[in-house]
């Protein structure tokens, strides 16, 4: 198997990144499954603060694991503070995992529970690195903003971006995608779970502080249909559908405690937030320090498996880092063209009932 082919087939599925990325099998790996029981409130968590700027989004593209949308980060005009972090953390992208189903989906798993979604809003810590990629290789460099999807009524920010993934279905394309705010798609209450850990695909870089977000967000079935249309092949190759992209839960495997306090999850709201940290090594925590000893399962529920070959490049291979290699379907098992239509009408039916962010 050749470094860059790397997938969830049989032969290449995560069961053997370890085989070329030895780091799999790291002490910081993601995602991870949180115990609420097993977390403890951590009162020096900080409130999260977001300051995002929508004429900052560039474009959305079709990276062949997942659709993501890159923002101008030569500035700090989007930038996430507070919580776990130190320092600013500028806005790079954000994409979505999604599952075969829409009983799964998710890449961290909650008392057992596997969300339909979830969405990754990567950020990097412009303080110290000054650069995405160098940032990508520091323990400190990645601070991403989990957010869970649950099947419910269709939500309205969503579907900004799922009528125009027809334009990027294909492997590699790209189109423009400006005045868009993160923000819309973050829920009312910013209650989080911090602890660190890593990329959740190749090469799978044990340099994120993860912030994960309690409360989820409204996708409808149709919406996520059109996600699962998207080709994990470029144009001009036979069709595969990506209908799942999703890297089971990691091991804690007994992490190391951060200086003075104790790895864990952490929470936190807008106003009046709290925190929760997962310890990596002990119960699970709210805020700041909350161990988490959990048994994982590594097993993968992905059953139409593909390969990908080289990425285009460095930069942009760790600009959607967190988006794992897809699970692919012949066209004939993919869903048919009157979700899109269904997913555009319910909107239209039931806006004043979305979840709005």
């Amino acid at each position: 198997m050749s470094r860059l082919s790397w997938g969830y087939a049989e032969h290449n599925g995560p069961v053997h990144w370890n085989q070329l990325f030895p780091i799999a099998d790291g002490d910081q790996q993601s995602p991870i499954e949180i115990k609420t029981k097993e977390a403890k409130f951590d009162s020096s968590l900080r409130p999260l603060s977001i300051t995002y700027d929508s004429s900052s989004a560039k474009i959305i593209s079709n990276s062949g694991h997942s659709f993501s949308v890159d923002f101008d980060d030569t500035e700090d005009k989007s930038v996430l503070r507070g919580g776990p972090l130190t320092g600013r953390y500028r806005l790079r992208q954000f994409h979505l995992h999604w599952g075969s189903t829409d009983d799964h989906g998710s890449e961290h798993v909650v008392d057992g529970v596997r969300y339909a979604a979830e969405l990754h809003v990567v950020h990097w810590n412009a303080d110290k690195y000054p650069s995405f990629v160098e940032a990508a290789h520091a323990p400190d460099g990645l601070a991403v903003l989990g957010v869970f999807l649950q099947i419910g009524e269709c939500n309205p920010q969503l579907q900004k971006i799922t009528d125009i993934l027809d334009s990027i279905k294909e492997k590699g394309k790209q189109t423009r995608f400006t005045n868009f705010d993160p923000l819309w798609l973050l829920p009312p209450s910013w209650d989080y779970w911090t602890y660190p850990g890593s990329l959740t695909v190749p090469p799978l870089l044990e340099s994120v502080t993860w912030i994960i977000l309690k409360q989820p967000i409204s996708v409808s079935s149709q919406q996520l249909a059109a996600f699962r249309r998207l080709l994990c092949t470029p144009e001009g190759h036979a069709a595969a559908f990506l209908l799942s992209n999703h890297r089971p839960p990691q091991p804690l495997k007994g992490r190391q405690p951060w200086p003075g306090t104790s790895p864990h999850v952490s929470a936190e709201r807008k106003q009046g937030q709290t925190g929760h940290r997962i310890p990596t090594d002990g119960p699970l925590s709210s805020g700041r320090g909350c161990p988490v000893p959990c048994a994982v399962s590594r097993s993968s529920r992905m059953s139409h498996p593909c390969d990908h070959g080289p990425r285009s490049r460095l930069g942009f291979a760790l600009t959607a880092s967190e988006q794992d290699t897809a699970t692919c379907a012949e066209p004939r098992d993919a869903p048919t063209a009157a979700c899109r239509d269904a997913a555009a009408s319910r909107t239209l039916a039931r806006a004043e009932h979305c979840p709005l962010s």
